[in-house]
This record gives C-alpha cells, sequence and structure tokens, in this order.
C-alpha cells in the first residue's frame, strides 16, 4: 500500500480575510469540495481535491479571524440551498451529521493559533463530486 506520509497534502484558502487550512489524504486526485460561509454572498472557489483514501475524508477549519475571537465553527454538508444559506441542522465539535447516508462528523482541535479549529470527518461519498460544476460543499458559520 502507497506511504500515507509521502502522499499527504494540504490546501490552504483565505475565508473572510482568514487563513483557513483544509488538510486532505490522498492517493490521487479526484473529488471537488467548496467551503461556503453561512450569510456570505462570495462562496470560496471549488478546489480540486486529492482522492482520499478507502472511506474517510478529512479537513480542518480553522478561524484565523480576531473578529472570531470567542466563537464556535459549526459546519453542515447538505443539498438543501437557497442562495447564500444552507438549510439543515448546522453541527458543532463533538456533533455528528449525515449526508446522503454517509456520516460526518466534527472534531475539536487544539486551537494553535486558530480562535477556533475543528477537523471534519467524512464517512465516504466524497468521491462522487467529481465535477468541478458540482463540488460538494461544505457550510460552515461562526456562532
Amino acid at each position: 500500500s502507497p506511504d500515507k506520509a509521502a502522499d499527504t497534502g494540504t490546501i490552504t484558502v483565505t475565508i473572510d480575510s482568514a487563513r483557513t487550512v483544509l488538510v486532505f489524504e490522498f492517493s490521487q486526485k479526484g473529488a471537488f469540495v467548496q467551503f461556503h460561509r453561512q450569510d456570505n454572498p462570495v462562496p470560496n472557489p471549488a478546489y480540486e481535491t486529492p482522492e482520499p483514501y478507502g472511506e474517510k475524508h478529512t479537513a480542518t477549519v480553522q478561524a484565523k479571524s480576531e473578529a472570531d475571537a470567542g466563537k464556535t465553527i459549526q459546519i453542515l454538508i447538505t443539498d438543501d440551498v437557497t442562495g447564500n444559506h444552507a438549510n439543515g441542522t448546522f453541527i458543532k465539535a463533538g456533533q455528528t451529521g449525515t449526508y446522503h447516508g454517509y456520516t460526518y462528523k466534527v472534531n475539536q482541535l487544539p486551537k494553535n493559533g486558530a480562535y477556533d479549529a475543528v477537523e471534519v470527518v467524512i464517512d465516504g461519498g466524497l468521491n462522487v463530486h467529481d465535477d468541478v460544476d458540482d463540488p460538494l460543499v461544505i457550510w460552515y458559520q461562526l456562532v
């Protein structure tokens, strides 16, 4: 089997002037993912993510803006979207949600310079989004 350490990639994006780091473990390129902040009219670009190993996919979301100090990141993966809003229940660290029958959970990470940092773990289902015009959208909000 391939060496995971040699194949780990990091995608760094800027969200609302705050540096956000998305980390994926992969073997080859595959799906597309897009992070979108609730109530933000401008979505982030859709990134071609590495195709993750097996049935687990992980991404790290960090709030680095001072304006977000004291806030908590919440995540929602859904197809139910109206404009700049995702309809559904956002989940925070320690909670679990479902998307098309696949489970995703949010784990708290050490802050390490972030005001809040969470890891999103998705069980399967990511690779169906293999078109840049149909990315897997991971919504987030800070409350």
